[in-house]
């Protein structure tokens, strides 16, 4: 049906932060009449690499040896991937949006050109959390990859301790390896993230969010997040809005590496509330 042309294309666009509540508010999101989610939560259509996959997989054909994104010749193919996994027009209804939410955006440096390339007028939502905490949420995440070797997902496992896996990158990037992966540390440089979003989206076309206040008070984020769309308001105390993806921890983080992100983090986040204009007391 996407490549006959009778498709829906995503109104927004949850860009991340990974570990900082996509899942929550994707899954609070569909909750909304006026909201139909894609057919999956995270795409990874505008992270680096994605139409090269596609190619290897055959969905979409070789016409050169080297992929760019904007090669109209590739790249009508590669749409019309992409939006066959939206609803249909007809499932949306009326006043229906639609989305997906994957958080490499915000992370991947050619993610803000690519959107920019398909919708300048995309409208996006980020999440922010505590950068100390997210590294640590992250590294869980992927020391809990190592607990079955049959997973897709086994692949990516962590199987270091979180201080060896901080301070390996944190020497990493002091020699100026830029490797992306896993990116425990270089995931919480939030400033330059959203720098490089606004080289191409006016600040009203960015929500940022904070992600203890979505934890503390999710309806009200929700309707700022319904305002921000320009949806019809949605009593939310009409759902039951459950804490979403709730990792399990091995133990605590030890105090000196905990010392050692905060000392890290500390002139990169003055930098991000000077952007944003509000401090979120990150300490």
């Amino acid at each position: 049906m996407a490549r006959l042309g009778y498709y829906s294309r995503p109104g927004f666009l949850i860009i991340g932060a990974q570990k900082a509540g996509t899942v929550a508010l994707s899954t609070y999101l569909s909750l909304s009449p006026h909201i139909v989610p894609a057919s999956k939560k995270e795409i990874y259509f505008f992270n680096p690499g994605t139409l090269e996959h596609l190619r290897e997989r055959g969905v979409i054909s070789a016409v050169e040896q080297k992929l760019e994104f904007s090669n109209p010749k590739i790249f009508k193919q590669a749409l019309a991937w992409y939006h066959s996994h939206f609803p249909l027009p007809c499932e949306l209804g009326r006043y229906g949006i639609t989305f997906e939410a994957t958080p490499g955006y915000l992370y991947h440096p050619d993610a803000p050109q690519r959107i920019f390339f398909y919708d300048p007028q995309m409208k996006l939502i980020v999440l922010l959390r505590d950068p100390v905490a997210r590294a640590y949420s992250a590294w869980n995440m992927l020391r809990n990859f190592g607990q079955n070797p049959d997973s897709p997902f086994y692949q990516w496992a962590d199987f270091r301790e979180f201080d060896e896996a901080v301070n390996d990158e944190m020497d990493k990037m002091a020699a100026g390896d830029s490797a992306p992966e896993p990116g425990y540390v270089r995931r919480g440089l939030y400033y330059e993230q959203l720098a490089r979003y606004f080289e191409y989206f006016e600040r009203d076309q960015l929500l940022i969010i904070d992600s203890r206040t979505l934890k503390d008070n999710p309806a009200l984020v929700l309707e700022r997040v319904l305002r921000f769309l320009g949806l019809p308001t949605f009593d939310w105390h009409r759902v039951r809005l459950r804490h979403q993806h709730i990792g399990k921890y091995e133990g605590q983080m030890s105090e000196q590496t905990r010392v050692l992100l905060r000392d890290f983090y500390e002139p990169h986040n003055a930098k991000l509330y000077e952007l944003l204009g509000h401090d979120f007391g990150w300490q």
